[in-house]
């Protein structure tokens, strides 16, 4: 019950729309997922729908031109930035749930948390974002690392080379060996 809630909320600008059941004219195709949903089955209707998402946008938002960011945005660890991304419903590739704010924002609370690329070769380059942060202890300073870079599309080199690890190394623990403490709680 609380997923199909959650999704009537993170559609919830539509919800007030009739529809009428109408489909393109050219409905989505797995077999040709370049070129389809082609088309609108009702001109007439969309205009009608485009005017009606205007009108609404700018009651919600004061504006009807309001930036994608200054609705959608990511609150989390004191933060509160503007994000890109939507439901896989909407075809986005970078999938995130919305939750309705009480100032009527939308903040995500789901989606996207790794993200990770490689490029193999010789020596793989890759290139990673944990959207939160590393840690869930908020007092860690790793628990909202990342935030920033994930809402700005950026990632951080991956260490793979001998030489990467070093020079990234914050400390060295070795389990078991004399005189050797556990790292601190971060």
């Amino acid at each position: 019950m609380a997923g199909r809630v959650r999704a009537k909320e993170s559609t919830a600008l539509f919800s007030d729309f009739p529809s009428s059941g109408d489909s393109p004219s050219r409905i989505r195709s797995s077999a040709e997922p370049a070129s389809t949903p082609h088309g609108l089955a009702d001109p007439g209707r969309a205009v009608v729908a485009f005017g009606w998402a205007v009108e609404e946008t700018a009651r919600r938002f004061g504006s009807w031109d309001a930036a994608w960011g200054d609705v959608h945005r990511v609150r989390h660890g004191g933060l509160d930035l503007p994000v890109s991304g939507c439901t896989g419903t909407y075809g986005c590739f970078r999938t995130l749930g919305f939750r309705r704010d009480d100032d009527g924002k939308y903040a995500v609370y789901r989606g996207d948390a790794w993200v990770f690329a490689v490029e193999f070769g010789e020596v793989p380059r890759a290139y990673s974002i944990l959207a939160y942060g590393q840690s869930s202890r908020e007092d860690s300073p790793h628990y909202i690392d990342q935030v920033q870079m994930f809402t700005e599309g950026r990632m951080k080199p991956v260490a793979f080379t001998l030489d990467d690890i070093e020079t990234r190394l914050i400390r060295r623990y070795r389990p078991g060996q004399e005189g050797n403490r556990p790292p601190a709680p971060r």
